[in-house]
């Protein structure tokens, strides 16, 4: 009775291990989501290409989103020599994936779409990455805006605007404050000529993380929807 036990017991470990084995090498563990920013935010690209469709065998043109990173790729080439120099472009083809042995999601651009089609066939080649997207091709890409902090604006019925002259002078920008004191000081502060302090029913407000967590604006000329902050 108890030879048959371990007979079978150890025809169930067989089983599990091989099961196991199927879903994925061992583990089944599926990767965490990817983060909002795997890719990340910008304006723009910074980008090298062959130079003269000569680039070196194995080595694909690629984006960053800035140009110290890109410049920082391209040294990683066997011959950066075959590659143009960094130069800024609207919008780059990306390909997202998973790298089990870093435990992170990663992510790699490409200047068109015959480039990222080459660096994704690459990721599937090795067959050592997991969840290996499409090409996609990225643009502007910023953050969502955070909620605005009601708690770091200054309670008040009212707000004291600064009337700019035309034209604007060089430096000066348009601001809001609580009162008409904080306000003449804004102007004395910035040395700001022709302006005046004008009070206002309300404000358009951000909020930020700074040494100053509020910055107050006119309403502009055109009423766009936006939140506005009369009293608090």
């Amino acid at each position: 009775m108890r030879r048959h036990a371990i007979r079978l017991a150890t025809v169930l470990t067989v089983m599990t291990s091989s099961l196991a084995f199927a879903r994925g090498g061992g583990s089944s563990k599926a990767p965490p989501p990817a983060p909002a920013d795997l890719v990340p935010y910008g304006a723009d690209w910074s980008c090298f290409h062959p130079v003269e469709d000569q680039a070196a065998p194995g080595e694909t043109p690629r984006c960053e989103r800035t140009e110290s990173a890109c410049k920082l790729t391209r040294g990683t080439l066997t011959n950066p020599a075959h590659m143009t120099a960094c130069t800024a472009q609207p919008s780059a083809t990306v390909v997202t994936y998973f790298d089990p042995k870093r435990a992170s999601w990663r992510f790699l651009a490409s200047p068109d779409d015959d480039g990222c089609i080459v660096l994704r066939s690459g990721l599937i080649s090795t067959k050592e990455y997991q969840r290996v997207s499409q090409c996609e091709d990225v643009g502007r890409r910023f953050p969502p805006p955070a909620r605005l902090e009601t708690a770091a604006i200054t309670p008040g019925k009212s707000w004291f605007c600064l009337e700019l002259p035309s034209p604007i002078p060089k430096g000066a920008r348009p601001a809001c404050m609580r009162s008409v004191a904080g306000c003449e000081e804004a102007i004395r502060r910035d040395a700001i000529p022709s302006t005046k302090c004008k009070e206002r029913p309300h404000a358009y407000l951000l909020t930020f993380k700074d040494s100053s967590s509020v910055w107050g604006l006119p309403p502009p000329p055109r009423r766009r929807p936006a939140l506005r902050i009369a009293s608090a």
